[in-house]
């Protein structure tokens, strides 16, 4: 059997939720119109799931945190890192 790839839910710049086997509903307001159980990549693709790539990660520098966050991209999220500055009294 053919292992299929994660596809992930961007929720956030710093939330994504991969697709674990849940049964997809479809709504209009608050009625359901349709259920899918056992859903395919196009039908995961039709709910906004979609693969996660990574970006290199930078290398460590004195004085600075790296935080991950991700991009909503049209056909990827793109997980990626950015320095932030650590203040001086938080480092003791």
């Amino acid at each position: 059997m053919e292992e299929q790839e994660t596809l992930y839910l961007f929720k956030n710049e710093y939330e994504i939720q991969a697709y674990a086997g849940e049964v997809l509903t479809k709504r209009v307001g608050d009625i359901i119109v349709e259920t899918i159980v056992s859903p395919t990549v196009e039908q995961l693709k039709d709910f906004g799931y979609k693969p996660l790539k990574n970006t290199e990660r930078p290398v460590e520098k004195p004085g600075y945190a790296i935080e991950t966050y991700y991009e909503n991209q049209p056909e990827v999220i793109l997980q990626c890192y950015r320095y932030v500055k650590i203040d001086e009294e938080d480092a003791e």
